[in-house]
């Protein structure tokens, strides 16, 4: 009881005044984190939304000095719900103008490979491992032909230096 009173949560109206508020936040949380799906949290959103039209409506009558409430009471559920309901707003914008910069983006590269006629030495085609692979090999079997033709080229020069001492 001592607490209640700490709170200046005296009169039945501030304690439904204060209800109203961990109520409507309880509400915006749900409806943020779409917990437990989606459709409830749409629930949440509707429900949430209504009772901040009714605290928002409370308010209005206690600041008319009609409705008795604690001092300093203010609607923070409503100032939450409000809140979150402008970042959700927010964050759907910058979704929907995130997937069309995708998909613009998407069919200038469509366009680019049309450009391009889709050549063999198409930098944007990706490469199959078995492409990959044959690749390597490739590159590795030349690289091993130069070692080799170095060495029987510098075996070719030194076998012709004996043959020419022999001959003088």
């Amino acid at each position: 009881m001592e607490l209640v009173k700490c709170a200046h949560l005296s009169t039945l109206h501030g304690i439904v005044f204060e209800l109203l508020s961990a109520f409507i936040t309880t509400c915006s949380g749900v409806f943020i984190g779409q917990w437990p799906d989606a459709e409830q949290a749409g629930f949440a959103f509707k429900v949430a939304f209504a009772i901040s039209m009714l605290q928002l409506a409370v308010y209005g009558t206690y600041l008319s000095g009609d409705w008795p409430l604690p001092p300093h009471s203010w609607p923070l559920g409503t100032f939450f719900f409000s809140a979150s309901w402008g970042l959700d707003r927010y964050m759907l914008y910058s979704l929907n103008k995130t997937l069309k910069l995708i998909s613009e983006f998407g069919t200038a590269i469509e366009d680019m490979k049309k450009r391009q006629g889709n050549k063999e030495g198409d930098a944007c085609a990706p490469k199959s491992k078995k492409d990959q692979k044959s690749e390597n090999l490739r590159r590795r079997g030349s690289k091993k032909k130069d070692k080799n033709d170095k060495h029987a080229s510098s075996v070719e020069n030194a076998n012709q230096k004996d043959s020419n001492k022999k001959s003088r």
